[in-house]
C-alpha cells in the first residue's frame, strides 16, 4: 500500500525492482512488484521508482479495486533518469485501467506516476514486471 506523500520525483516510493543491479548482482532480485489499494485523491499522482538495466522489458499495470463505481480510470507516464518522458499509457488494460510496456535503452532509474485520467478518483492496485 502506498505512503503519501508520495507527489514527485523526489518523494517517489522505491519499489525494490532492480535492487540486485545496484548490488552488482548479475539479475535484478527483485524482479517484480505489487502495491495493493492505493488511492488517488483529487490532484494527486503517486510517483514510484526502481532500477532497470539495457534492455530489460518493463511492465507497468493497473487494476480497480472494489465496484466499478469505486474504481479509478488510471493513466501512467514513464520518465527516465533524467525525468524526461519516455511513455505513456491510458486504458491498454481492460476498462480504464493502464498497462504499459517499454524496453529500457539505457541502465539506470526510472520513475512513473498513476493518476487518475481527468481528475477521476478512486482505488486501485498496481503490480510492475522487470524481465531481464
Amino acid at each position: 500500500m502506498e505512503v503519501e506523500p508520495n507527489d514527485g520525483f523526489g518523494t517517489a516510493t522505491f519499489t525494490g525492482v532492480g535492487l540486485g543491479f545496484l548490488q552488482g548482482l548479475p539479475d535484478p532480485g527483485f524482479a517484480f512488484y505489487a502495491s495493493y489499494g492505493n488511492y488517488i485523491a483529487s490532484g494527486d499522482n503517486d510517483y514510484h521508482y526502481f532500477y532497470a538495466q539495457r534492455g530489460n522489458t518493463i511492465s507497468i499495470n493497473t487494476s480497480g479495486r472494489g465496484s466499478y463505481a469505486d474504481d479509478v480510470d488510471t493513466t501512467i507516464t514513464l520518465f527516465n533518469q533524467y525525468y524526461t518522458q519516455v511513455g505513456f499509457d491510458n486504458n491498454s488494460g481492460s476498462g480504464l485501467n493502464s498497462s504499459l510496456t517499454y524496453i529500457a535503452p539505457l541502465s539506470g532509474y526510472y520513475y512513473f506516476n498513476v493518476a487518475g485520467y481527468l481528475g477521476d478518483t478512486g482505488n486501485y492496485d498496481i503490480t510492475v514486471n522487470l524481465t531481464i
